[in-house]
């Protein structure tokens, strides 16, 4: 594992924790959630009375993540920006030693998921790749470690898969070769979902799981909504429709336990798209669902997760005979776009817009 990171994930690997151990330990964890945010909300306040610049790099970098995860990511987007902007390369390689990775290289690729959420899918990539080749030239593996991964899992939500396995492929590598398992645990995930995406579903499923059975192995708490929702997207590829509920329940559980809700949208639209996978009659509960995953999008300006949810349903309603609703409502979430528009998610809502 990384050094000294904020964020660093406690375990021992010779005492495998139990589900039980990590169910009863959820309190625990969303308590030091909240106790990071509120140290780092006073570092801030110092840092600005002192006018402390490496202060306000770090605890605005601590802020953003948290506003990351729970699905604020107006604020965090503010908050990353702002330790982005304050680095100075002189002054401030010198925190990798403390914080585990490079100051700038972790703030451009925690905002690359970022943007990427707020609907900014080229502007997500570029960041993404600003955090690469920044570590490149750093020459620390450490941070370019860090890169590759949100790399590839930028990527991968924009459906760029050979870009997204290359990416993820040397993170394995490097973690591999320096010890660093948690990033080997969801790399796996995320590499199981390209090869799902490629065409083999069932390989792809066996990858991710092994990953995230890693991941748990751990202790790790923190993105299990996300990886989960991640095998649910697989296990939608894979016809498995049970699993994939199984882990859409499992995610929303563990996200209302920790706080950790940025991925509550995704986990509602893909429990609606497995439960009309699973029984087809059941379009009420499939339609319930996407309309509350749209609601939890626009509270979170989440407009990718928004363009997702809107196309199920507008789809949904097409196989209805209800199209000019279908148009309604997903041709302004469409149009609201400016960038990205080879994206996966852009074509389907283009391609399904094209025929209503």
């Amino acid at each position: 594992m990384a050094r000294h990171h904020l964020w660093k994930i406690r375990f021992d690997e010779r005492v495998p924790r139990t589900a039980v151990e990590n169910r009863r330990d959820a309190g625990n964890f969303t308590d030091k959630l909240l106790q990071t945010f509120e140290l780092a909300e006073q570092f801030i306040a110092r840092a600005e009375r002192s006018q402390d610049d490496t202060g306000l790099i770090i605890s605005n970098r601590v802020i953003g993540f948290y506003h990351l995860g729970m699905g604020d990511f107006a604020a965090a987007r503010a908050n990353i920006e702002k330790s982005v902007a304050l680095y100075d390369p002189d002054r401030h390689r010198s925190l990798a030693a403390l914080y585990g990775q490079d100051a700038r290289v972790a703030g451009l690729a925690i905002l690359s998921q970022v943007m990427w959420l707020l609907g900014h899918p080229d502007q997500a990539l570029a960041s993404a790749k600003r955090a690469v080749d920044y570590a490149e030239d750093l020459k620390d593996e450490v941070s370019l470690t860090y890169a590759l991964h949100h790399n590839a899992h930028l990527s991968t939500l924009r459906g760029d898969y050979d870009d997204a396995r290359v990416a993820a492929d040397r993170c394995v590598e490097i973690a591999e070769a320096r010890g660093f398992p948690s990033w080997i645990a969801t790399t796996r995930v995320i590499i199981g979902e390209i090869i799902a995406a490629q065409g083999d579903a069932a390989a792809g499923l066996v990858e991710a799981k092994a990953g995230f059975g890693l991941y748990e192995k751990l202790g790790a708490r923190y993105m299990v909504p996300q990886l989960r929702a991640t095998l649910a997207r697989i296990c939608a590829m894979a016809g498995a429709t049970e699993e994939g509920l199984d882990n859409v329940e499992n995610g929303l559980a563990e996200a209302a336990e920790t706080g950790e809700q940025s991925s509550d949208p995704e986990l509602l639209r893909l429990r609606a798209e497995l439960t009309l996978l699973q029984a087809p009659d059941r379009s009420e509960q499939a339609e319930a669902d996407l309309l509350a995953a749209i609601d939890r999008v626009k509270e979170q300006r989440s407009r990718s997760f928004e363009l997702r949810a809107a196309t199920d349903l507008a789809r949904l309603w097409h196989a209805q005979s209800k199209s000019d609703d279908a148009r309604a409502l997903l041709a302004p979430v469409y149009e609201w776009f400016t960038e990205g528009f080879e994206t996966a998610d852009l074509q389907r809502a283009k391609t399904l817009l094209d025929t209503l």
